[in-house]
């Protein structure tokens, strides 16, 4: 911790295509890799170590993947994640598991949903804003080109609350 220095404006994490800021030092957790564990061998080696490194930082962020919807509950029952990210991976995952996922999430925790652009997103985007509330909420989107990017901005305006 000493090696960050301190900042007045905050602090940002990062991987990929996904930011999180916080007033307190951040660590950006993710264990990309528990799709190939199983949940036992999860929660005996690895989650340990995850707790270890939640308690040495103010606040903490976990990026999870929706082919590892079991570790949802060991999460956001851990008490050093502040925060969870979960992605949608339409082709790969299984999409009424992950909304049920950013459901429980969110009961608990702060939620970052993040997902890459496609065509259905003017249809998802109106069933999240249906069924999330804002707070504690925050929507993600990778774009491909600025022609996606004004797209995406066009679908948030129409959800605009004055």
């Amino acid at each position: 911790m000493d090696l960050i220095p301190p900042s007045p404006e905050g602090y940002i994490a990062l991987e990929g295509a996904l930011r999180a800021w916080a007033p307190e030092r951040l660590l950006w957790l993710q264990e990309d890799a528990m799709a190939l564990l199983s949940p036992k061998l999860y929660r005996e080696f690895v989650l340990p170590l995850d707790n270890q490194l939640s308690a040495l930082f103010p606040c903490v962020a976990f990026h999870l993947h929706g082919n590892a919807l079991w570790a949802v509950d060991n999460l956001i029952h851990a008490p050093g994640v502040d925060l969870m990210e979960l992605n949608l991976e339409a082709a790969l995952c299984d999409v009424p598991g992950t909304f049920a996922g950013w459901k429980k999430i969110q009961e608990h925790k702060p939620l970052v949903m993040w997902r890459i652009y496609a065509d259905d997103f003017a249809t998802w985007l109106e069933r999240i804003f249906q069924e999330f509330p804002a707070k504690g909420l925050s929507i993600q989107v990778t774009v491909r080109n600025l022609e996606e990017a004004r797209k995406v901005q066009s679908e948030f305006r129409k959800h605009e609350r004055s």
